[in-house]
């Protein structure tokens, strides 16, 4: 464990942080208590875990993120999420950069009975085509291209493989509301503060991810390329989440408006923990929101 000593901020502040971090732990924390500790463990160094990076990247900078796409989760979902919105019209003549990645990727997260039941094939040989398949692309930075005059050697087992790396593997999210918790313990024992929570507070959960939701919430990312994803917060059947939808490309109309996909999941009841938002199964909030005075989110009046 860190010593107060090698804390890159004062003696003071870290006793303020330790103050507030007991508040929170003890289910009367203030408006500006988490903030200030999420922003407070970001600047402690070494790698903290990702949740943490994550959100206190979005308090720093809640309106658009262009840089700091620090964690592998994000980055991650951010290029399943535009492999997603691209499958409709993909063509392997002109396919984005890094297709072959996200493929890959896609292709090594199945299951060994959903690629079975998809191909017919056992991992190893379904494995061996699909980098066959790979090795024939070509990527300059900007698209990634099938040769044409490749085509004729692909058999129909390589297809197989191919589509099932491609349409298979869901969007996953990259936060869920257990791994902010667990990321917030672990960044506080680990932390200057010198302190070792033993048990999780009733509604601890709950508070952080409401937290969680309303720091994302009207927030755009974007990439170089110019390509981004709005977040909203709202529901995921029936619970709390934030959802990226929205996508744009440097081209307008580039890609279908409207995709929807969690970007943060929970098992908390929407119903439950909001007033006056509509918390039908699968819907987003578009107008601005906080977290009132009772704890629940609401529209902001």
């Amino acid at each position: 464990m860190l010593s107060p000593e090698s804390s890159k901020l004062s003696p003071v502040r870290t006793s303020e942080i330790r103050a507030r971090v007991k508040r929170v732990l003890g289910g009367k924390a203030f408006p500006d208590d988490l903030p200030r500790i999420y922003l407070w463990l970001r600047e402690q160094g070494g790698s903290p875990p990702s949740s943490i990076l994550e959100i206190a990247n979005f308090i720093a900078h809640p309106t658009s993120r262009d840089k700091g796409l620090a964690t592998k989760n994000l980055r991650t979902f951010l290029r399943h999420y535009r492999m997603m919105a691209n499958i409709r019209d993909l063509d392997l003549a002109d396919c984005p950069t890094g297709f072959v990645d996200i493929i890959r990727d896609n292709f090594n997260r199945l299951r060994d009975d959903e690629l079975l039941s998809a191909t017919g094939l056992r991992r190893s040989v379904a494995k061996g085509l699909i980098e066959e398949v790979f090795s024939y692309f070509e990527d300059d930075g900007e698209r990634s291209r099938f040769p044409e005059h490749k085509a004729s050697r692909l058999t129909g087992s390589h297809i197989k493989a191919l589509v099932a790396g491609i349409t298979l593997t869901p969007v996953r999210p990259a936060l869920t509301s257990q791994q902010i918790v667990a990321d917030f313990i672990a960044a506080v024992e680990n932390s200057p503060l010198q302190m070792r929570p033993q048990q999780v507070v009733d509604k601890m959960e709950t508070r952080l991810a409401l937290f969680a939701l309303a720091s994302m919430h009207g927030s755009t990312i974007t990439l170089e390329s110019g390509w981004s994803a709005n977040l909203f917060a709202g529901t995921t059947d029936g619970m709390l989440g934030v959802l990226a939808g929205a996508v744009t490309e440097a081209v307008p109309g580039k890609l279908p408006e409207g995709v929807l996909v969690p970007f943060l999941t929970s098992t908390i009841l929407a119903s439950d923990w909001t007033r006056g938002l509509d918390t039908s199964p699968n819907t987003v909030w578009r107008g601005p929101i906080e977290i009132g005075a009772d704890g629940r989110l609401c529209v902001l009046a």
